[in-house]
């Protein structure tokens, strides 16, 4: 946009789309480095407002503020994407950990927040990255309540002991399914059993969990629906504490989900933003899953949710 106003060519423009008569044009893609960003602020916010809006909203008793250490995930950058994600860069980039951590030393010092989110996708995707930061902030006099984004074939005694050393007291992952077949075969790769003992170790050092659960992914069956409401249920009743945001399939375009459902229906959602989301999963059920959208609605129903998407 800056280079736009300023009268530089379209042709110019990096990271730009555009139309050329009835030709679409793309423009080579440049991603800052987040290294030379401005170190963030909330000056143009009345903070106190803000925080008072979270407490009166329930989202936070002692203020929150959001932060981001990376763009991009690591995983996708290594293997590819999940199934179901629709990101459209592919190139993960990180903060130096000095910088971040010179961020959060800003922002903590001036505003007091209770709460501090990191919003990137995964903030144990790189282990150099992490152990290097783990020592500039693990031992900072004055650090509020943590909550990140991870993967949980990245987490193991050792990782969990050093988050609750830098105070993360929320924790954020993604299950696919709840029947070891499933999980297995995601790029998380991780069965039920290692599951349970990870919720033992977060457990153990006072961090808490929300899951986040896509029902109706390749595969699904009456058996790994049931396994799903097993494993909710009986995480719920260990750990009361937990979350779980449930989600049902979405067939958005860019996604590998959405290439293999036009794989099989041809022409009907190829090349279309806009189609009926319920339709596209009923397809999808019939010709990825042995399960009906009303056994997936009754599974959705059964989870022990406090959130539902």
């Amino acid at each position: 946009m800056v280079d736009f106003i300023r009268g530089r060519p379209f042709k110019k423009i990096n990271n730009l789309i555009y139309q050329e008569g009835k030709e679409i044009k793309f423009n080579p893609i440049k991603n800052l480095n987040l290294n030379h960003l401005p170190r963030q602020d909330f000056s143009f916010l009345d903070i106190e407002e803000y925080f008072r809006l979270q407490n009166e909203r329930q989202i936070s008793p002692s203020g929150r503020i959001a932060v981001f250490s990376r763009k991009g995930c690591g995983l996708r950058s290594r293997y590819g994407p999940c199934f179901f994600c629709s990101i459209m860069y592919r190139e993960k980039r990180l903060k130096s950990p000095l910088k971040f951590f010179r961020e959060l030393d800003f922002l903590i010092q001036k505003y007091k927040p209770g709460s501090v989110w990191d919003v990137s996708d995964d903030f144990l995707d790189d282990k150099d990255w992490f152990l290097k930061f783990h020592r500039l902030y693990r031992r900072y006099p004055t650090k509020p309540e943590l909550r990140v984004y991870v993967c949980l074939n990245e987490l193991d005694g050792v990782t969990i002991k050093r988050l609750a050393e830098l105070n993360v007291k929320w924790i954020i992952f993604g299950i696919e399914g709840g029947d070891d077949k499933i999980s297995s075969s995601s790029i998380k790769n991780c069965s039920t059993k290692e599951i349970k003992a990870i919720f033992r170790c977060l457990n153990e050092y006072g961090i808490n969990a929300c899951i986040q659960i896509v029902l109706g992914g390749i595969g699904e069956s009456p058996a790994t629906l049931k396994s799903m409401i097993k494993l909710t249920c009986d995480l719920k009743e260990r750990y009361p504490t937990t979350l779980f945001l449930v989600h049902f399939l979405r067939l958005l375009p860019g996604t590998l989900a959405h290439r293999l459902l036009i794989q099989k229906t041809g022409s009907k959602y190829q090349n279309r933003d806009f189609f009926d989301p319920y339709e596209a999963f009923l397809d999808w059920l019939k010709y990825f899953t042995t399960v009906s959208y009303s056994q997936v609605l009754k599974a959705f129903q059964k989870i022990p949710a406090l959130k539902r998407n």
